[in-house]
């Protein structure tokens, strides 16, 4: 048995392979990229079906960006982590894009996390997030933070605190993001929700160019 591999355009790009281990290098890229790979066995002249791998994302995202949850392909460019490990975090909805199951025994402790983002530094960024609750009898809590890395312990910088959704149908939040060094940044959506409520959903989210430092704090509460 040998096996064939072939890229996410469907271009053949090994074959003749004995083992089960392939790498590949891959292009220089001027914007966030999904990859995956395609893998079919060879016997006797006969070709099986493909099988294809996990898909991951690289490169970066430039800002201004509008990013629709409601996209699957948008949606798997994200991380989920389910910090308690319950089985009950955020899934992909084709209506509402994010959406978080609740759980009956324990509260929200689940995060959402965006590809890279590229920042610069002496600049805010303002974010606007769509959210809404299954319903108005059932309030939802989550916090948005921003970190260098994509991993919960890196999300560190708050930019939107704790916040409650109580309304079915979608409202704006919004935020300023300042990131004090250049580079790559990731945005988290954090959900803390009690236990025992019903579901969260946020279907879109945007990040606007970037204004002085020194742009006001979004107005909330009043």
């Amino acid at each position: 048995v040998t096996y064939k591999v072939y890229d996410r355009n469907g271009d053949l790009v090994a074959e003749n392979i004995a083992g089960t281990d392939y790498s590949a290098q891959l292009p220089e890229l001027t914007s966030y990229t999904m990859f995956f790979y395609t893998v079919s066995a060879v016997y006797d002249g006969k070709e099986s079906e493909g099988t294809t791998s996990n898909r991951v994302g690289a490169g970066t995202f430039e800002v201004p960006i509008h990013i629709d949850l409601t996209d699957s392909n948008i949606f798997d460019l994200h991380q989920v982590v389910d910090v308690n490990d319950d089985g009950k975090t955020w899934v992909y909805d084709s209506t509402d894009g994010a959406r978080y199951n609740y759980s009956g025994s324990n509260p929200g402790d689940d995060w959402l996390i965006s590809p890279a983002l590229t920042l610069e530094a002496g600049k805010a960024y303002t974010f606007t997030v769509k959210a809404r609750a299954h319903s108005s009898s059932y309030k939802e809590r989550f916090e948005v933070f921003m970190g260098r890395e994509c991993n919960v312990e890196s999300l560190t910088t708050e930019m939107l605190g704790p916040t409650i959704v109580d309304k079915a149908t979608y409202n704006n939040f919004e935020g300023v993001l300042r990131p004090e060094e250049d580079g790559l940044y990731y945005v988290g959506f954090h959900c803390i929700s009690d236990k025992d409520r019903f579901r969260l959903y946020i279907k879109e989210y945007d990040i606007n160019e970037g204004l002085p430092a020194d742009y006001p704090d979004i107005v909330t509460d009043f």
